[in-house]
């Protein structure tokens, strides 16, 4: 049977690209993959060298967009999303004084979904 073992990438909708950029390098520190040519479209976000976070402005991607590949076709989105990151439960501690450290929005305590060894 065929599997998928990950997801390549994820794509978030934003209003304000400088602001979602900082908090992602800030809290996570993911390094940037690319920009767009055309100012806050799209920025892409490198997560562990295995998968990206696609950012992209709310409104900014309804026209395709040609490219050496081919063509990009529209997109949007907006409304609540949700995201998650897998850490290591001996590490949980750490991460949670990092959020409040970083953290403006407040935190909730992660909890486990599904104990990993």
């Amino acid at each position: 049977m065929l599997r998928i073992d990950r997801v390549l990438e994820t794509a978030l909708y934003v209003k304000d690209m400088a602001r979602a950029i900082e908090f992602y390098q800030r809290i996570f520190g993911f390094d940037v993959l690319l920009k767009s040519a055309e100012p806050d479209r799209l920025t892409a976000l490198e997560i562990g060298g295995a998968q990206v976070l696609l950012l992209c402005r709310i409104g900014g991607s309804l026209q395709a967009v040609a490219t050496p590949g081919g063509k990009i076709p529209p997109c949007d989105g907006s409304g609540n999303s949700h995201l998650a990151f897998p850490i290591p439960l001996s590490e949980l501690e750490a991460w949670e004084k990092h959020l409040e450290e970083q953290s403006s929005l407040g935190t909730r305590r992660p909890k486990p979904l599904f104990p990993r060894p």
